[in-house]
């Protein structure tokens, strides 16, 4: 969600209490008990009063916000620029913006409308207003609080594997809308291609409207992309199976389906959140900043998600309709790939970094132990080849032969798994 949607929709909401307050105002001098709960003061007395909270609330809120760009690029130049976007969907800044903003406006609106009304001792208006002041001060201090919390690396990687989390989840579990079938090519030879016409990441493949489609013209479709990669137009996007060629409505609607924008987004692209984490790891490794720490952080959380899903069977590529007919198959990234992801650009910065290196061998065995798949276990031994393999001639004879028990290990621990009783 954007930032600006719920301060949006609770300065709506403020709006309308300043209406329903300020007709209170007219009714309110009569009630008996209003006299003891409520403010009671001049006419004077609450615009003061109106004016002053107003101008509070936009001075803390300009404030408050203004240190927070200043902590965020201190945080960005850090951990990475791409990570403010999940500083910017955090719902806890929303939510201190739009009530810093909401009172601000609520003080605004009931001054407009009070500023011509005399010999009221009650003020509706201003008792709500004091307690949007109370409430604005307490937002205040957890703002505070929160802001400091959320610039720690260690807060920062582990809310964004959280959201890969509930990515990699939704590529591995299996579902019905499925068929099993890793090809969806058939003996029919027709086929049409259907380009992309803009610039731009993928970000979301909208299947279902694709399988009903397809479903509706009696066709197959093979999507050629997946989200994150890049388009450019004249790019084969989607493959249609069962047609020499689509009409341009058809063509289209199918384009519809695919929504391309200038960044990458996490929902459907699990890399997206993978590369965060790599960033960060890469930035801890960098000669300015130099935080092994951090990277093992990183690695330890990357490890820990691969490991969830190592014993789970990837889902099937291949997509069917109500009919139980096999009509889309996706381009779908395979555990393999993630490996790579993970860990490839971390490895090839670790080289001559003993601590790293071993936390990058105790990954793989971590991953490696829970996972009896041949193909998977392969490419986890590739990865601590590769890294074995670079570390050569680059560490101290006692840091060498730290590496070398701990790969020696990790050899043993895939070699026991992949053929059991050796």
């Amino acid at each position: 969600m954007s930032l600006w949607v719920i301060p949006a929709l609770m300065s709506v909401g403020a709006a309308a209490l300043a209406y329903v307050c300020t007709n209170l105002d007219r009714v309110v001098d009569d009630w008996q008990w209003a006299h003891r709960f409520l403010y009671s003061g001049t006419p004077d007395g609450t615009r003061t009063l109106l004016s002053t909270v107003a101008g509070s609330m936009i001075t803390v809120a300009g404030v408050s916000f203004s240190v927070t760009m200043v902590a965020l690029s201190l945080a960005s130049s850090q951990l990475g620029p791409r990570l403010l976007v999940n500083f910017m969907r955090d719902r806890s800044n929303q939510l201190v913006l739009g009530g810093f903003i909401a009172t601000f406006l609520y003080c605004l609106l009931s001054l407009g409308t009070t500023s011509d009304q005399s010999g009221h001792t009650v003020s509706a208006s201003a008792s709500v207003a004091l307690l949007l002041a109370s409430v604005s001060l307490l937002l205040l201090i957890y703002f505070i609080h929160h802001i400091a919390s959320s610039m720690q690396a260690d807060l920062v990687i582990q809310a964004v594997a959280k959201d890969i989390d509930r990515c990699l989840g939704s590529l591995f579990e299996s579902g019905n809308d499925h068929s099993g079938l890793k090809d969806i090519s058939t003996t029919d030879t027709s086929t049409a291609e259907i380009c992309c016409v803009a610039n731009g990441y993928l970000q979301r493949v909208g299947d279902k409207d694709l399988i009903k489609l397809a479903q509706k013209h009696d066709f197959r479709l093979k999507v050629l992309r997946r989200p994150g990669h890049y388009l450019t137009p004249g790019l084969p996007l989607v493959q249609v199976i069962g047609r020499e060629s689509v009409g341009s409505e058809v063509a289209n609607r199918i384009l519809r389906s695919f929504i391309i924008g200038g960044s990458r987004t996490p929902e459907q692209d699990p890399e997206y959140g993978i590369f965060q984490l790599v960033e960060i790891a890469l930035r801890a490794l960098s000669p300015g900043i130099n935080d092994p720490f951090t990277a093992n952080t990183c690695i330890d959380h990357l490890s820990g998600l691969l490991a969830s899903v190592a014993d789970l069977p990837e889902r099937p590529p291949v997509r069917v309709d109500t009919e139980g007919e096999p009509r889309l198959q996706l381009d779908e990234i395979v555990f393999e790939g993630i490996v790579e992801a993970a860990f490839n650009q971390i490895r090839q910065s670790s080289i001559g970094n003993a601590a790293v290196s071993i936390r990058l061998l105790e990954a793989f065995d971590r991953i490696a132990g829970v996972t009896p798949n041949s193909e998977r276990c392969a490419a986890l031994q590739k990865q601590a080849d590769q890294l074995y393999e670079s570390n050569r001639d680059h560490l101290a004879a006692t840091d060498q032969r730290a590496l070398d028990e701990r790969y020696r290990k990790f050899c043993e621990s895939v070699r026991g798994r992949t053929h059991p009783g050796t």
